[in-house]
């Protein structure tokens, strides 16, 4: 089975909401939705069990994650200094450049990457048997491998649980006071679109990057490029298109 854009959408909100359910979490004050960041890190440790550490994983910063789903080693990428990491079952390591906290942009990595983790655990847990899975014990998550199937998954499942549909919803009504605020521009946003990107960022910990892509997933943006950019996004276009059609074939 492999999840589609509409299952990871409903498991998104199904774990939050026993996540929420089991911490005692308000998600509506006097009727009213309450604005609030994911505390990824109790969501990883104490209600997924997973263990959570740090270690330089590679010279470069292409490597940013590790996850384990049985007892395994792994051999790092720096060099002549590579060395075994030891991994157990759910075992996530970090790249240690990201506990640096004194950048808020490094902070916001430091959360998407670990929500990311995350996912590929709750995804794996589900049966989600793709390729990459078959005969697998440990995923690692690289920068430049957002066009893989199942880091496109991990992906889509990690911003909803960093940026819940109904959260997000309120937000835009609260920062411009319409449910129905439709973002464009040519080539990029207007400038009042891009602080409303940049307040709802704020507000739930992420980059402004994650943000706008979940914003535009919903719905909320529909950018308008340049003629010389449109190539380009037709291709990108086509094989989204084509990986959500097999995505959900294969679920059916």
């Amino acid at each position: 089975m492999r999840l589609s854009l509409k299952e990871i959408e409903f498991v998104g909100g199904r774990i939050l909401d026993l996540y929420r359910s089991r911490y005692r979490i308000d998600t509506y004050h006097q009727g009213w939705p309450v604005l609030s960041s994911l505390d990824v890190d109790n969501f990883a440790v104490n209600f997924l069990g997973l263990r959570v550490r740090y270690a330089k994983l590679s010279d470069s910063r292409d490597l940013c994650g590790i996850t384990a789903y049985e007892d395994t080693v792994f051999l790092t990428e720096c060099g002549p200094r590579s060395e075994l990491l030891e991994l157990k079952k759910g075992d996530v390591v970090l790249a240690d450049y990201l506990k640096d906290s004194r950048y808020e942009s490094r902070e916001c990595r430091r959360r998407f990457t670990l929500a990311h983790e995350c996912a590929h655990q709750i995804i794996y847990a589900l049966g989600d048997a793709g390729n990459d899975y078959e005969k697998r014990s440990f995923r690692v998550t690289r920068v430049s491998s957002e066009k893989d199937p199942s880091e496109w998954r991990a992906n889509t499942l990690g911003a909803c649980l960093l940026l819940p549909r109904d959260q997000v919803e309120f937000a835009v009504w609260y920062f411009t006071g319409t449910k129905n605020r439709i973002m464009s521009g040519i080539g990029k946003l207007k400038d009042e679109d891009r602080d409303l990107v940049n307040d709802i960022a704020k507000v739930f910990g992420v980059s402004r990057t994650c943000c706008f892509l979940r914003l535009r997933s919903l719905g909320f943006i529909e950018e308008i490029k340049k003629p010389w950019e449109m190539a380009d996004e037709i291709e990108e276009m086509k094989l989204y298109e084509k990986r959500r059609s097999t995505d959900e074939g294969d679920a059916s």
